[in-house]
């Protein structure tokens, strides 16, 4: 049987078993299940020097203007004017927090890494910020979403996307 004829049969057979399915009244018919809302972390503690300093890092990116004796030399290295000028550009328009609230606090070979739920008038973004063993900054990143999508400032920048 040729597969183009397979494919209609299948497809006339399809029809016929909606058509012949016995009807059911409009009461019957469940209602399509409702979309989650995207899950939320549950807040943390967290030191308040530390929720200060991931705070105005984001006001001083946003401005781009940042204290370079912050960060550790491989990121002063990346954060040309160029760069801080295009991530103020990207992420200014967000403007300041309604609220900054933790969430997460990971170990990494390159540090500790905090995450922060920054809700914003148009969106809520997480900030993290990730500060190695002698206290420099050595990464951040803002990302659209708490589990996917990340939208890394560097990455916008450097790679163009």
């Amino acid at each position: 049987m040729k597969r183009e004829t397979l494919f209609s049969l299948l497809t006339i057979g399809s029809i016929a078993a909606v058509v012949l399915q016995p009807q059911r009244g409009l009461a019957e018919i469940e209602p399509a299940p409702k979309p989650q809302a995207d899950f939320e972390p549950a807040p943390i503690d967290l030191p308040a020097a530390t929720v200060t300093r991931a705070r105005e890092l984001l006001r001083a990116l946003q401005s781009g203007t940042i204290d370079r004796a912050q960060f550790d030399p491989e990121m002063n290295a990346l954060l040309t004017d160029e760069t801080l000028q295009g991530g103020a550009a990207y992420i200014h328009p967000y403007g300041e927090p309604i609220a900054f609230t933790p969430v997460q606090l990971q170990t990494t070979a390159e540090g500790q890494a905090a995450l922060f739920r920054a809700k914003f008038a148009s969106d809520t973004l997480t900030w993290v910020v990730r500060v190695s063993p002698a206290g420099k900054i050595n990464g951040f990143a803002l990302r659209h979403s708490w589990r996917n999508k990340v939208y890394s400032v560097f990455t916008t920048l450097i790679e163009g996307y």
